[in-house]
């Protein structure tokens, strides 16, 4: 790592210097990478780089090899803090594909690994593969790619202590030739939350769906197929923590039913021209919270006012 002088000159800032003589210093690596932050408490951070496997297609069609571009897509492996050089932290992070028992082979994982050693992981979804051409569409074949799967922590010991699941849903346009479809708007459909006791063989689940405008109006500029119109929370269920441990989001969402239904929230919107030429669209008329047992309103949070 280089401060901004000798052989390599990236005009990026190298200090900040504060009124009272302390200062931020700031090194990087060859690729112009900021490397390490020597902060004016004497504490530092430093960031080791390397290349990261894409989410992408690569043009040998293998996910084992360096995608298109592969070695411009790089980030931070390793990440240290420290205020004295010896008793210094370390996070390490890692992306790449996995045969996972959830979703198979070429399933793209993101981890981190604590100071502590407990594991955060995310689960992505990646760039399909078209059936017209087998390359992919420079990552654009569809809107969920980079977008949560899961996301799962482990303790120290390696014990899972939490799984959210996350299901997507999305506006599909028409097929653009050889069976490939357009997708936009991505939104959340479903959300299942599990949480884990090392201690005990259950654990507990639950559960919120979400429903859009996606047919009140039909004028794309309102974007009202990302407004969320219905939400349902669900209470709390127990389930085998051996089968919740790798259960994909159908699974445990059978351990759910109407009995179960905690609160449902309604959102209601106006689409109206005169507040679109002005920016405004999918403006919120009315939200309330209704009461599962007797679908009566229990809540109504808010109501429109009209103005000039």
């Amino acid at each position: 790592m280089r401060r901004n002088s000798g052989l390599f000159r990236s005009g990026c800032i190298s200090e900040i210097i504060l009124p009272n003589g302390q200062k931020y210093q700031f090194a990087y690596t060859s690729y112009g990478e900021i490397g390490r932050i020597d902060y004016p408490t004497g504490a530092y951070e430093e960031f080791v780089y390397d290349r990261i496997t894409g989410l992408g297609w690569d043009y040998q069609r293998d996910y084992a090899v360096v995608v298109s571009y592969g070695q411009a897509n790089r980030g931070v492996v390793d990440r240290y803090v420290g205020a004295d050089g010896v008793a210094q932290q370390e996070w390490h992070y890692s992306a790449d594909y996995e045969t996972t028992e959830t979703y198979g082979a070429n399933t793209y994982v993101m981890q981190t690994i604590a100071p502590d050693t407990s594991i955060s992981k995310r689960f992505l979804h990646r760039v399909k593969r078209p059936v017209n051409d087998g390359y992919g569409n420079y990552g654009f074949d569809t809107v969920l790619a980079g977008k949560e799967m899961e996301t799962q922590t482990r303790d120290s010991d390696g014990a899972i202590r939490s799984r959210t699941l996350f299901e997507w849903e999305t506006t599909k346009g028409a097929d653009v030739g050889s069976g490939v479809y357009p997708e936009r708007d991505a939104r959340l459909k479903r959300q299942i939350n599990l949480i884990f006791d090392p201690s005990n063989t259950s654990a507990l689940a639950t559960m919120t769906e979400t429903a859009y405008d996606t047919l009140e109006n039909s004028d794309l500029a309102y974007f009202s197929s990302l407004n969320a119109t219905e939400t349902k929370s669900y209470h709390y269920v127990a389930l085998s923590a051996t089968t919740a441990a790798v259960a994909n989001l159908d699974t445990v969402a059978g351990y759910f039913s109407s009995t179960q239904l905690a609160r449902i929230n309604k959102t209601y919107y106006l689409y109206n021209a005169s507040y679109k030429n002005r920016g405004i669209v999918g403006m919120v008329s009315d939200t309330q919270v209704i009461d599962p047992d007797s679908f009566d309103i229990a809540i109504i949070a808010a109501a429109l006012r009209q103005h000039p």
